[in-house]
């Protein structure tokens, strides 16, 4: 491996160096770094690209067609997708796994129409889709509200928490006027959805249909593990006490 701390690998000989360099370092008149240029220097923006998604936790990443890399409302939720607000919001490989199905649900839904670009209206578009497909009410409202939550972040840069760190970030994304713009109409003509309604996974009397007591229950389990564990010594011990050997020889296999 080269050693990076040899000048000589990295720096030319001093014979190599003009005149003019090397008398300036003697006489050490080199003009101060204000004087040297009147000109500053070009400022360097973190850039987002608007082709791909990379998603968190190992869930890969997204290619976005070519004909929709200049759409602003696709370039708008590949920023935040891409942000680091999105990043630190959600932790969960399962929750970023949900929002990369709704981006490429979208991206579907896009390719089916035969759209070029994202319409306005798409929410209403994607709602008619969900609906028409066997779907249960909860993975329909999943993909929705995955799609449409982004829209209103973006459109207001605004975050249900009071975090500034968060918001700061969200604030933090190199967003548009015309992704903004298109973000925000999109929101406004998306219909919203009601959660659905929780239902309550049954207990064990309901889902085998008894008739009994929960008390009676819990002490009929109680009752039959303790048997079992008994009965369980029981053939343990007998088995130990007529095939010694044969123990023997299976215990020194297990080491």
């Amino acid at each position: 491996m080269t050693d990076i701390t040899d000048d000589h690998e990295f720096l030319p000989n001093e014979s190599d160096i003009p005149d003019c360099v090397v008398n300036s370092d003697k006489t050490n008149r080199r003009s101060p770094l204000r004087g040297r240029s009147d000109v500053p220097a070009d400022v360097v923006h973190p850039t987002f690209s608007g082709d791909f998604v990379v998603w968190k936790g190992n869930n890969g990443r997204t290619q976005v067609p070519l004909h929709l890399t200049d759409d602003p409302f696709i370039t708008g939720m590949v920023k935040y997708f891409n942000s680091s607000y999105f990043s630190v919001r959600l932790s969960n490989p399962a929750s970023v796994g949900r929002y990369k199905q709704s981006f490429e649900y979208l991206l579907s839904v896009l390719d089916k129409e035969g759209m070029k670009q994202v319409p306005s209206n798409i929410y209403p578009i994607l709602l008619s889709h969900l609906t028409s497909e066997k779907r249960s009410e909860t993975n329909r409202y999943n993909i929705y509200t995955c799609l449409r939550s982004p829209a209103l972040k973006m459109s207001s840069a605004r975050a249900n928490n009071r975090q500034a760190r968060e918001l700061a970030l969200l604030r933090q994304i190199p967003i548009t006027l015309e992704e903004r713009t298109a973000l925000s109409k999109a929101f406004k003509q998306g219909p919203r959805l009601a959660m659905p309604s929780y239902q309550p996974t049954q207990d064990l009397i309901e889902h085998l249909g008894l008739d009994m007591k929960a008390e009676e229950l819990i002490k009929s389990i109680r009752a039959f593990s303790a048997f079992f564990i008994l009965e369980s010594q029981k053939i343990r011990s007998a088995i130990f006490s007529k095939f010694p050997l044969e123990v023997s020889r299976l215990r020194s296999l297990s080491t």
